[in-house]
């Protein structure tokens, strides 16, 4: 599976029992391959080269970006959710499939299962209303991570580069930033800043705001309510937990090195739960998709570390991904 998502590899039998951890199940291209973005394409006929962000629904519909669109994949086929198909910004308050999109950074799913997305090269993060309407939840377009001593609304807020999303079990909304930060908001109440001091921090400990983060990117919450962040500058995953008080690394040193604690890249690109409580992570570098239990060590779990596309119909350990990119997880724990 390409960083690029030229394909999206289903791992059909990540549901096996928490303790098999070092056998994931079968994996298979379940879309992607093809030269069409046409609607109603069949998903092995989609074109998804030039991918960057893959979620599933609460209804487990895998939905994936692509320039200046976002597909809905489902019932064989690749639906037009968002984008016109010409990469830039228009169309809020009208149809989300004659808006234009930029880049899209993240894909999440509100407590309503309405589309949330970063919208990179707009600086904002958006959203699809049930009737299809696409509008503006947070940022205004200015390349600032603003900071207010009473409420503002989110979309009146600046924003700089929005790169990961995540939602809270009560709705709120949290998004990490290129500007050192993770926000989180209210759509159409408030925004703030929740971790990160706005400039590169090194990570030492501390509260959750201080020390603070280096380029942080992709966000998943765990079962119990912390909030995992990749934490890419510091070559880390770390670990806010719901009392505003404790901060953990949970996998990584800082330093570039495989095995154990010590995994350290320069990016875990994709983090995502399974309904075990299970911490999964992909690492683009060493061409792998890795789990993690409490308190053990990760685990290789799909790929074989050397980069390439082969395994269909095969034990995903033992196929071939070339920089795996996002992950998503079904509530069936189909890992996609």
């Amino acid at each position: 599976m390409r960083s690029t998502l030229t394909g999206i590899l289903l791992c059909l039998a990540c549901a096996a029992p928490a303790v098999a951890l070092a056998q994931a199940g079968t994996i298979e291209t379940y879309a992607g391959g093809g030269q069409s973005l046409a609607e109603g394409t069949p998903l092995r006929e989609l074109d998804l080269r030039g991918g960057t962000a893959l979620a599933v629904d609460r209804k487990g519909r895998v939905h994936v970006a692509v320039p200046g669109r976002i597909l809905r994949l489902g019932g064989g086929i690749g639906q037009v959710v968002a984008g016109d198909g010409t990469p830039g910004f228009s169309g809020d308050g009208g149809p989300a499939r004659q808006a234009r999109i930029g880049r899209v950074g993240a894909i999440a799913f509100d407590l309503e299962n309405r589309l949330l997305f970063a919208d990179q090269d707009a600086l904002r993060v958006r959203r699809i209303e049930h009737d299809g309407t696409i509008t503006t939840v947070a940022g205004n377009g200015e390349n600032v991570d603003e900071t207010y001593t009473i409420p503002v609304p989110p979309h009146e807020a600046g924003m700089t580069r929005p790169m990961g999303l995540a939602v809270r079990h009560d709705g709120l909304v949290y998004v990490s930033t290129e500007g050192h930060y993770v926000r989180c908001f209210t759509p159409g109440v408030n925004i703030g800043n929740c971790h990160g001091v706005g400039f590169p921090a090194t990570a030492v400990g501390g509260s959750p705001n201080s020390p603070g983060l280096w380029s942080p990117g992709a966000l998943a919450f765990s079962p119990t309510g912390s909030l995992y962040v990749a934490d890419n500058g510091n070559k880390r995953i770390r670990r806010f937990d719901p009392d505003g008080i404790t901060v953990q690394t949970e996998v990584g040193t800082g330093a570039h090195l495989e095995g154990g604690n010590s995994f350290s890249t320069n990016a875990y690109d994709g983090l995502a739960f399974d309904g075990y409580g299970r911490l999964f992570f992909s690492v683009k570098l060493l061409n792998r998709i890795y789990a993690r239990s409490a308190a053990t060590v990760p685990d290789a779990w799909v790929g074989t570390g050397v980069a390439g596309y082969s395994g269909d119909g095969g034990p995903g350990l033992y196929a071939q991904l070339d920089a795996p990119g996002q992950i998503a997880i079904a509530a069936d724990r189909t890992m996609y």
